[in-house]
């Protein structure tokens, strides 16, 4: 991979940027679709490129994936989880998440949208078939808005013009001149975005009404002259018109349109293939463009005085010191329609707190409803388990917590090795943190049962291959180190038992935080991965290990006396799995353990699995929710070889 040339940033740009970033502090961050570091990285991975470290946007790899957050009961609600339940007495970081989630009201029953589609027809948009992939999201998006919609379409380069005037899309023939002015679209010229906005907004404005959603979706490289742009984007703010921008090619400018969309309440995205386009202007066109609520307000205040954060991440993030308590705040000008957003925040616990159960947080939520009316929803409270030893599990258990993280390292690694190739070759430093986030992420592949992050582990892969060759390491070596998958173990001499019975404790508070239902627990089965397992065949742990385990959860499952999450007898459990011809080793396919979960009429799936890797073994179980096929949590622990009972291995 080459490094990352510098590029000389005309003034105007510049100073824009200068005067959105000031403005920026005093307005909230763009709304959750803020997807375009992510998809760049993987874009420029493909063609040979390490993504700069400017593009990497924490918030944009947070948002990257669909957390599956509750359903709201109004417009959107919010929820609070912990990595785990169990903390250290002696002084502990855990990450704690904030998700909201809109209303996924279909799109098909939303509001009327009067939509300008402001298109640059510059001639930096020649290269690399930029125009091209415009064209194509052109043709999606004119198919999937409705009669009752308004649309215009706006092109510029040194002026602009408006090609197809403003109009409702069931009236004559306005599908029909939107598609023959996107097929005559070229690119050539100079590049005014000033102009671009200007008349777009002023299209915007024929069929302006407040209560419905008024918004300019920008299709752009980003590189253009900004001269004039302030007044601009104050009217756009006065009137409540929002900027969604969505960048193009593999030379495009990122921070101009996130600073665009985060000032006016739009979103920011990046196109890299036709998928994408899909996802975009198609499935995802009302989350770019409906919104639901306006001026949301997350406020978490640490209760705990000696409690501080140690990294926040989120829009438009606030700290402070209130009475001698750590608040962090997180603001939003407008939530959209299906929209999903992230927050997260490193939560450090001091030294010597006593053992138990303690509510160290409190998290609460203000917005305006699009009627004007300031509102709240119900307080949440930050609650841990303190125990009087070291790591009680082995990082993160709850499901979306874990996501989190992954995307964090992920997104830190690429900015980190991004950083050193803009000076010059990324060598021993940048393969082996490579080599530990791939690790991760492949950890968390396992746990969750999921597809999710097979782009990132493969972006990782080319990283390590490339790198590998910078340091002269054959093939077959690069190759054995991606195969080697095992992550060290954090807890030595610690016995079998203690580690089953923290990892039953977490799952039995995880519960706590979850619906009423009923539950069936499948038990342990052995999952081969890593070389000792490829070495052992395809069961490589003897049956008195998961005797032992299966044995120790019964023991623990029946202790539980909470009405509220009553058993489902083993043996309905065994006859389903006769019935379906499935083995208890099939359920750690989240797909299987939904469908039997619900033959045996459960509300969760408990299920265990076990991995043996060179040095230690990886046991983990799974709460799935079997109405909507979330895994809720993934509690793990990882225990060295050594510390396992003679003859159970």
């Amino acid at each position: 991979m080459s490094c990352v040339r510098h590029r000389t940033v005309v003034k105007s740009v510049a100073v824009l940027l200068a005067v959105l970033s000031g403005a920026a502090a005093l307005h909230a961050s763009g709304a959750a679709e803020e997807e375009a570091g992510p998809a760049r990285a993987e874009y420029l991975a493909d063609k040979g490129e390490f993504i700069s470290p400017a593009e990497v946007n924490f918030e944009e790899f947070l948002s990257a994936y669909d957390m599956a957050y509750p359903e709201p009961e109004g417009a959107f609600g919010v929820s609070l989880y912990t990595g785990q339940r169990l903390i250290s007495t002696s002084g502990q970081q855990d990450r704690i998440l904030i998700g909201l989630q809109a209303d996924r009201t279909a799109f098909e029953t939303l509001p009327p949208m009067n939509i300008a589609v402001a298109v640059d027809g510059s001639g930096s948009m020649a290269a690399r078939d930029k125009m091209d992939w415009i064209k194509e999201s052109l043709e999606i998006f004119i198919e999937r808005v409705r009669d009752k919609d308004i649309v215009s379409l706006v092109l510029f380069d040194e002026a602009a013009e408006a090609a197809v005037p403003a109009a409702r899309v069931g009236d004559g023939d306005t599908r029909g001149r939107f598609r023959r002015a996107v097929s005559r679209l070229a690119a050539e010229g100079g590049s005014n975005i000033t102009a671009g906005l200007t008349l777009a907004r002023q299209e915007v404005l024929k069929h302006y009404d407040r209560d419905q959603t008024n918004r300019v979706l920008l299709l752009t490289d980003g590189w253009g002259a900004t001269s004039g742009l302030e007044p601009v984007l104050q009217a756009y703010e006065e009137e409540g018109i929002g900027i969604s921008a969505v960048g193009y090619g593999e030379i495009y400018e990122p921070e101009l349109l996130r600073q665009l969309s985060k000032r006016t309440g739009g979103s920011s995205r990046f196109v890299s293939d036709a998928e994408r386009m899909e996802e975009i202007f198609g499935s995802g066109l009302a989350r770019m463009a409906v919104p639901v609520a306006r001026d949301v307000r997350i406020r978490l205040e640490l209760t705990m005085q000696e409690a501080g954060f140690f990294g926040v991440w989120g829009p438009n993030m606030k700290q402070t010191t209130e009475n001698g308590k750590r608040v962090v705040t997180f603001s939003l000008p407008a939530v959209h329609s299906t929209d999903y957003e992230t927050m997260t925040a490193l939560v450090g616990f001091p030294k010597d707190t006593p053992p138990g159960p303690r509510a160290v947080g409190r998290l609460t939520v203000t917005f305006i409803d699009l009627s004007g009316r300031e509102q709240s929803l119900d307080p949440r409270w930050l609650t841990y388990t303190f125990m009087d030893m070291p790591n009680p599990v082995s990082g993160a258990s709850d499901a979306r917590v874990l996501k989190a993280d992954a995307l964090l390292q992920y997104a830190s690694c690429l900015q980190s090795i991004g950083s050193t190739a803009q000076y010059t070759t990324p060598s021993g430093r940048e393969f082996f943190l490579a080599r530990d986030v791939r690790r991760r992420l492949l950890d968390v592949q396992r746990r969750l049962d999921l597809d999710a992050f097979a782009s990132e582990i493969e972006v990782l892969g080319k990283y390590l291959t490339v790198v590998g060759e910078n340091l002269d390491l054959k093939k077959s070596i690069v190759q054995a180190i991606m195969e080697d998958v095992e992550i060290p173990a954090t807890v030595q001499d610690r016995p079998l038992a203690r580690h089953m019975e923290n990892l039953f404790q977490e799952l039995a508070l995880s519960l706590e935080g979850l619906p009423s239902g009923a539950i069936a627990a499948s038990g342990f089965t052995a999952r081969g991965v890593g070389s000792a397992a490829s070495a052992a065949g395809s069961a490589p742990h003897p049956a008195p290990l998961l005797d032992y385990l299966n044995q120790a959860g019964e023991a623990y499952l029946a202790g539980l006396q909470d009405p509220r999450f009553p058993f489902v007898e083993r043996r309905r459990l065994d006859a389903v799995l006769r019935e379906q011809e499935l083995a208890l080793s099939d359920l750690s396919d989240s797909r299987d353990a939904v469908r039997v979960g619900m033959m045996v009429a459960a509300d969760y799936l408990l299920t265990g699995s076990v991995v043996e890797m060179d040095e230690s073994v990886v046991i983990f179980s799974r709460i799935v929710n079997v109405e909507s096929a979330v895994i809720e949590t993934a509690a793990e622990v990882i225990v060295p070889k050594a510390d396992i009972g003679p003859g159970l291995l």
